[in-house]
């Protein structure tokens, strides 16, 4: 009989370091935590979030953390990634097991860092704040209460999901709306859901990711700040993330005299010019020469302005941050949204999506101090034109301008008007270049990622 033979070609579908049994016994002292990190390595090939919340279990059922567990910890945290285990998961073990400020309180009282012997309730707080979102902003005199609804809407995150609740967060309720509506992988790709009504956030901290985690509960219900728009949670989320991480991030727009601090009231009258970076992990700026917007926002570029205590218009809020969602060059109008949302501005008699030109934006949108632009001698009052945007169609269009050589671009050639004083300068720098542009002192706020 002739015998055959059968010769299978094998392909590598997935990338996997081979790690021995002897592995996991060599470099994690904690013998329990070694099994269990060796099963989930050889069930399905890494250690991830919901691995993590078991190895913690076992460790807060065994008492105080012993020198071995805390090793242990620190070893998985350190070199997590021979085990598959997704970087936002490593980000949060560390700091579990880290020194991070924001592990000092907990729900408003005291925890302090973990370390060898301390008790297992310090390690479920720690676990809570980092893994489970249990470590709520404060919002004085609200109670939490669980929502219900689904992270993004049928076409994914729209401007039109925003609702500025009970909070001076204007500047950082019209960013998430800019960014919704110019870059909306850019809010998607800021969540990842976690399991139990838990969602890892995720954010930028000079240019390093940086996460928090937060659960489905809100103060009121969600009535209370951001309002969930028919039932899409992930404004009134990232609202309540960014401020969990004000408790650690310094760089995230919020005021000096508010910094440290997990609680909405730090959200305050924030700085867009550091907020969309803290978003969209690109170089931000604070220009002040407002007819450059229009060559940003053909550029790409993410758009806030901020009216003055004057807005000169009953339907213009002042001390109010808008997002700049687009411009008409035809028209030369400029399309403005109020983070109060359409239905809600309109309930307060203000416009919520409006048109304005040039020469509205000179005279009434001024930086965050308070600086008001004056009329230029030569331009008529009745040059000024606004109206509101009865129609318009939400376009969620995807822009890749995320580096300074475009802000280059923009501040290279400004199309400056002919009516404004030439002896007003202003120094503009971007990248270590230098342009000296024809201005006022008295400027408005642009802040772009």
């Amino acid at each position: 009989m002739k015998s055959t033979t059968t010769r299978l070609r094998l392909e590598c579908l997935e990338s996997r370091d081979l790690l021995s049994a002897d592995w996991f016994s060599t470099y994690i002292p904690n013998a329990a935590i070694a099994n269990l990190a060796r099963a989930d390595w050889y069930g399905h090939g890494s250690v991830n979030y919901n691995d993590m919340l078991a190895i913690y279990a076992q460790v807060e059922k065994s008492g105080p953390v012993s020198s071995s567990e805390f090793a242990s910890l620190q070893f998985l945290g350190t070199y997590g990634s021979l085990l598959n285990t997704p970087s936002s998961v490593l980000y949060l073990e560390n700091q579990v097991v880290g020194h991070n400020p924001a592990d000092l309180s907990y729900q408003g009282y005291g925890l302090g860092y973990l370390g060898t012997n301390s008790p297992s309730w310090q390690m479920q707080e720690l676990v809570g704040k980092w893994f489970l979102g249990q470590d709520h902003p404060a919002a004085p005199g609200q109670t939490y209460r669980p929502v219900s609804g689904s992270l993004f809407g049928a076409y994914g995150p729209q401007y039109t999901d925003v609702a500025q609740g009970g909070v001076g967060d204007c500047s950082l309720i019209a960013s998430f709306a800019e960014t919704a509506y110019k870059d909306a992988g850019v809010i998607s790709s800021m969540f990842t859901y976690d399991g139990n009504n838990v969602w890892t956030v995720g954010f930028y901290e000079n240019g390093a990711s940086v996460y928090v985690t937060v659960d489905n509960q809100l103060p009121g219900g969600g009535g209370t700040y951001d309002h969930p728009q028919n039932g899409v949670l992930w404004v009134a989320l990232a609202e309540k993330a960014y401020a969990e991480l004000n408790a650690f991030d310094n760089q995230d727009g919020v005021a000096a005299s508010l910094q440290g601090k997990n609680a909405y009231s730090s959200l305050n009258g924030m700085d867009p010019a550091k907020i969309l970076p803290t978003l969209t992990d690109r170089a931000g700026y604070s220009a002040y020469n407002p007819t450059t917007i229009n060559q940003a926002l053909a550029q790409g570029f993410l758009i806030v302005l901020g009216t003055g205590s004057n807005s000169g218009n009953p339907n213009v809020v002042g001390d109010h941050a808008y997002a700049v969602l687009g411009y008409n060059a035809s028209t030369h109008m400029y399309t403005m949204f109020n983070p109060w949302g359409i239905q809600q501005a309109a309930a307060n008699h203000v416009w919520g999506l409006w048109y304005a030109n040039q020469a509205y934006l000179d005279l009434y949108f001024t930086d965050e101090g308070g600086y008001v632009r004056a009329t230029p001698a030569n331009e008529a009052a009745s040059n000024v034109l606004l109206t509101e945007a009865t129609t318009h169609t939400a376009l969620a269009i995807p822009v890749s301008v995320n580096r300074p050589a475009l802000a280059d671009a923009v501040f290279a050639a400004p199309a400056l008007p002919t009516t404004l004083a030439p002896s007003h300068t202003l120094d503009v720098v971007v990248a270590g270049l230098s342009h000296q542009a024809p201005t006022d002192d008295a400027l408005s706020e642009l802040a772009f990622a």
